[in-house]
């Protein structure tokens, strides 16, 4: 990862978290569904949602230490 940000200028990590500090529901997922939830999070908390998401950027080999 450090190498491919350093050649691409953006950094990815196997897993980014937002919103997940107080999040009472966290969606887990892939690809182009958790832009849009991201986007959409504003809106779920002005709801009194406490919602988050966690893009999974890795499906080989699986983050799961850093996803727990």
């Amino acid at each position: 990862m450090p190498e491919y940000s350093e050649l691409s200028g953006r950094e990815y990590k196997p897993v980014q978290a937002y919103g997940c500090e107080d999040a009472d529901y966290v969606m887990v997922g892939m690809g182009s569904i958790t832009d849009d939830v991201r986007a959409i999070l504003p809106y779920l908390r002005s709801q009194g949602l406490q919602v988050g998401v966690v893009p999974i950027q890795l499906r080989q080999p699986f983050p799961e230490a850093e996803l727990v």
